[in-house]
């Protein structure tokens, strides 16, 4: 509410009504454009899952200064079986962008998930549905913050590039400072939506979805979003973006402001929420029930993964 305070004093002290009218014109032209450019740039450390059991999901790359990993739900690589949890499938495809999703060119590498189990790539949290694989070690180039990724062994390159956007640990947010009612996007590849012989969007691209965080749970050390998730959704990034103004004093006396932009991978999607309808006749004791999707996603925190990543 300061912020806005602030706007509208640097305007009236600044600006006739028509120059007015021209400056919040171009202010909300600005918000749109920018909010699409900070976006796009989160866009590209998504990444398609395609395994060969046929199952498909959603994952983000996430890099330290030592590798590249893969981050996604633990469901979409086990299923459990008593208290243990059995490998769902033996190859998986990863497909990113490189630059922007807009264009055709894409990443794409074959990981052996059989061997990379066995070596210890892989690792996944028990109790909740997160789970990480190593793709690469990471060796800087020069002095620069300019770095090239080395495809670890059982790790393919199925295209000419193999450089990886991904998220680094300044880019997170771990879950005790999110707040209700933070914005947030869903970035994923929904599989269960449009019509697979009548292509309404491209299945390969991925898609944002934009909502809130509608609850916090400490005794399940999970958030649950108000926006829709879908089938292929799961292990999808969830990022929180804000917007914040910063008043500065100009050098001739008058106020001015400069937006802020910020994006943080909070969370990857684990299932969405479904709700139970029942509808009774007792006259000839008919009974149904439907379940459908309430538009509320569960959401396993970040935190988990960046321990994951420390194991290694």
């Amino acid at each position: 509410m300061t912020s806005y305070i602030c706007i509208i004093y640097f305007l009236i002290k600044n600006y006739t009504m028509y120059k007015l009218l021209l400056f919040l014109s171009i202010y909300l032209l600005s918000f749109q454009l920018s909010g699409q450019n900070i976006l796009q740039r989160d866009l590209v450390k998504s990444c398609f899952l395609k395994f060969d059991n046929k199952s498909s999901g959603t994952g983000c790359i996430y890099q330290d200064t030592l590798g590249t990993y893969l981050v996604t739900a633990r469901h979409n690589l086990y299923e459990a079986k008593g208290k243990k949890f059995m490998r769902k499938a033996n190859n998986c495809e990863l497909t990113a962008f490189p630059r922007d999703v807009t264009k055709s060119s894409t990443n794409s590498l074959q990981l052996n998930l059989a061997t990379l189990e066995k070596l210890g790539l892989i690792k996944y949290d028990e109790k909740n549905d997160i789970a990480v694989v190593k793709l690469g070690n990471i060796n800087r180039v020069n002095d620069s913050l300019s770095f090239i990724n080395y495809i670890i062994p059982h790790v393919r390159k199925l295209s000419k590039s193999s450089r990886l956007q991904g998220f680094f640990n300044d880019e997170t947010e771990i879950f005790s400072k999110l707040e209700l009612g933070n914005d947030i996007f869903v970035i994923g590849f929904p599989n269960a939506i449009g019509l697979k012989n009548y292509p309404q969007y491209d299945f390969n691209k991925p898609l944002l979805r934009r909502g809130i965080i509608a609850g916090k749970s400490d005794k399940f050390r999970t958030f649950v979003i108000d926006a829709h998730i879908y089938g292929g959704n799961s292990g999808g990034p969830v990022i929180k973006y804000t917007k914040n103004f910063e008043v500065k004093e100009l050098p001739n006396g008058n106020i001015g402001f400069i937006d802020i932009e910020k994006t943080k991978l909070i969370g990857i999607v684990s299932q969405f929420i479904p709700f139970q309808e029942i509808w009774e006749n007792k006259n000839y004791n008919i009974k149904n029930i439907e379940w459908d999707n309430s538009g509320y996603g569960v959401i396993v925190p970040i935190d988990y993964a960046l321990k994951l990543i420390e194991e290694f």
